[in-house]
């Protein structure tokens, strides 16, 4: 079982027995100018080598007052992603940031970013290295796509 967030700096988290054993972030390429592009031979590479019984990916949708280039890209990473599991014969359900919050963030309110980072330390020590960068900094691709992982395999 793998989880999915589709975004440009978001990650496939690979789970077994309801346990997080790896996670790779999205392949991007270098792009015009800052810009990054999905690196589309390289995701498949990764699910190819990652060869995962199904998938459970993150459903997103354009927000209210949300940028155009910032909707169609996660759109487009959102397509990718399906397209190529689809492709390969690998069956995948989507769920929306609110269903797996609500299943995985259930205990506390506030920031689901803090609270994804409390839940992962707790509950699965071994995946701080993997969500806080060498200087400390949050990776919340990471922590998502072992939640949407986690969600989906629950």
């Amino acid at each position: 079982m793998i989880g999915i967030d589709t975004g440009k700096k978001g990650a496939v988290a690979v789970i077994v027995d309801g346990n997080p054993i790896e996670v790779y972030d999205c392949p991007i390429l270098p792009g015009k100018g800052s810009k990054t592009v999905y690196d589309v031979v390289g995701i498949a590479a990764l699910i190819r080598r990652i060869a995962p019984d199904r998938a459970t990916v993150e459903k997103i949708h354009s927000m209210p007052g949300e940028g155009v280039t910032s909707a169609f890209s996660q759109g487009e990473g959102y397509g990718l992603w399906r397209g190529i599991l689809a492709g390969m014969g690998i069956p995948f359900v989507e769920m929306a940031p609110q269903t797996w919050q609500k299943i995985m963030l259930r205990d506390g309110t506030g920031d689901t970013k803090q609270r994804a980072q409390v839940i992962l330390c707790q509950r699965f020590p071994h995946t701080r290295d993997w969500v806080f960068g060498p200087r400390g900094g949050y990776r919340d691709g990471r922590a998502d796509a072992i939640l949407i992982g986690l969600a989906g395999d629950a």
